[in-house]
């Protein structure tokens, strides 16, 4: 039985994502299986609970659907991407999927609390709403494509059309930047200060190029939880490699299961 590995995507995710991975991946034969955790809330699906009940019942559904895809499977391991690197450390400060090796690529983690995007989301309720409507318009697209996702190739106009399409049918994007604030961060360090084991077998990937986090994303969070993590920079790597470079992100991502 191939490995499996299931993904955790970041705010705003939608399938088309991984399609170009999928591709390379039956190109080589699949050397893994690639599954992706259905987030309530995202690509229309409905959400779980109201904005005010907070993140727990968000981080049951994860949890529940992680079971569900890893159940009858022999080697099973997470590739959390984004806001998915929190998440998933959250549930492990939960004792939740303590057994599951993970690697959180680009995650965003600890610097929620000082880099200037997040903290100006954090300033109204409104802002991460304008913002969701502000990249629908062709000016904000061309921007961020700009900044994060430069070579999408002959298909990059209609790829595009359907990468902001997840963010646009997101019915949780702006909860995120309520429910992930510092008061969440400090929680987070008090149970990881109890539960120490819930760092174990995690690798972080940083791309040399992202433009959304950076080496010290993690760099900050390891001061945080006061312990060394297992941290590499992947060179020629941006925020979204599965994007721009499929056939390396396939590689990678082999090499570390074995």
């Amino acid at each position: 039985m191939k490995p499996r590995v299931l993904f955790l995507g970041g705010n705003g995710h939608a399938a088309v994502r991984l399609e170009r991975v999928r591709a390379v991946l039956e190109q080589r034969g699949s050397p893994f299986d690639l599954i992706e955790i259905e987030y309530p809330g995202f690509e229309g699906r409905p959400r779980v609970g109201s904005s005010d009940d907070g993140l727990e019942p968000f981080l049951e559904a994860i949890e529940a659907e992680v079971e569900r895809r890893r159940a009858g499977a022999d080697t099973v391991s997470i590739h959390a991407t984004g806001i998915g690197g929190l998440l998933f450390l959250a549930l492990r400060a939960r004792g939740r999927l303590q057994d599951l090796p993970a690697v959180l690529e680009g995650p965003v983690l600890w610097g929620l609390e000082v880099r200037v995007f997040p903290r100006l989301m954090r300033i109204s309720p409104l802002l991460p709403r304008l913002l969701q409507r502000a990249l629908s318009t062709s000016f904000a697209r061309r921007r961020f494509l700009r900044q994060h996702l430069r070579d999408l190739g002959r298909d990059g106009e209609e790829f595009a059309r359907r990468f902001f399409e997840g963010y646009a049918r997101c019915e949780v994007f702006a909860d995120f930047f309520r429910w992930l604030d510092p008061g969440f961060l400090r929680d987070l360090e008090g149970r990881l200060a109890r539960r120490p084991e819930a760092l174990q077998g995690l690798r972080f990937w940083v791309g040399e190029h992202d433009g959304v986090v950076g080496m010290r994303e993690v760099e900050l969070t390891a001061g945080a939880l006061g312990q060394e993590l297992d941290l590499r920079q992947v060179e020629g790597w941006g925020h979204y490699p599965m994007i721009e470079q499929p056939e390396a992100w396939v590689t990678e991502v082999a090499r570390a299961l074995a």
